[in-house]
């Protein structure tokens, strides 16, 4: 009875010095996990905003070789990023910030296991419709802007629906081009004139839309309602005044 006991004593005793060792290891090797993958990681962060503006960019995408992150509200991100063998070797490791509406932006930067601060800056490219209008159900206008320049939009057009009053049944939709009337100053004043009443097609839909494209394949739309409690006015004279 006494030699099992012993047996059951020693076997307890090497099982709670191995133990001992397995938490201790970095003691009893010298070895620091928690530092070794410190120091194989480059502790990124940084803000994204808009180049023209200065407003932060939300939701963008920054890649860092194959490991990414994505920015909050505010345009920020963090991304403990792994080091690689060609990072710890010194060479130069590709970037790519992408977001939409706004043009990809790509450059390259040497990673260190530290703490790195990286900020981007994306230029805007959809077009901007600044405000839009269809006073008296008929004067259909848009004033339009584009970074790039007016010469980069390719079409601004409005949507309209038409509805048999005694049904309420649509009986047509119709996507009609917009007339540039005139700039001012880097925006496009267009507009377009629709009849409230049609005798084949019956009531204009007091919902309308403009969609405005531009030739670096962006686009940007708003959809507009008319309300009878407050009705749209002019933008700007028709036809600009005659300009």
């Amino acid at each position: 009875m006494e030699k099992p006991m012993r047996q059951i004593l020693a076997l307890a005793g090497t099982a709670a010095f191995l133990m001992l060792l397995a938490c201790n290891a970095e003691k009893f090797t010298g070895y620091n996990y928690d530092a070794d993958f410190f120091a194989q990681t480059a502790h990124l962060s940084g803000v994204v905003q808009n180049r023209f503006t200065g407003e932060p960019v939300s939701e963008a995408r920054v890649q860092v070789g194959t490991q990414e992150a994505f920015t909050a509200p505010d345009g920020s991100y963090t991304l403990n990023y792994v080091l690689t063998e060609d990072d710890l070797a010194g060479k130069p490791t590709p970037v790519r910030v992408q977001a939409p509406n706004f043009f990809s932006l790509t450059s390259e930067a040497q990673l260190f296991p530290r703490e790195i601060t990286l900020n981007f800056e994306l230029e805007y490219a959809a077009p901007i419709i600044v405000a839009t209008t269809r006073a008296e159900l008929t004067y259909t206008q848009a004033i339009v802007f584009d970074y790039q320049g007016l010469g980069n939009i390719e079409t601004v057009m409005a949507h309209f629906s038409y509805f048999d009053s005694a049904t309420g049944r649509t009986t047509i939709e119709l996507d009609v081009p917009m007339t540039l009337s005139c700039t001012v100053g880097d925006s496009g004043y267009y507009e377009y004139l629709v009849a409230p009443q049609h005798p084949e097609y019956g009531t204009i839909s007091n919902l309308y839309q403009i969609t405005v494209r531009d030739r670096d394949g962006f686009s940007t739309a708003v959809t507009r309602v008319n309300s009878v409690f407050a009705p749209d006015t002019l933008l700007f004279p028709v036809g600009c005044g005659g300009e």
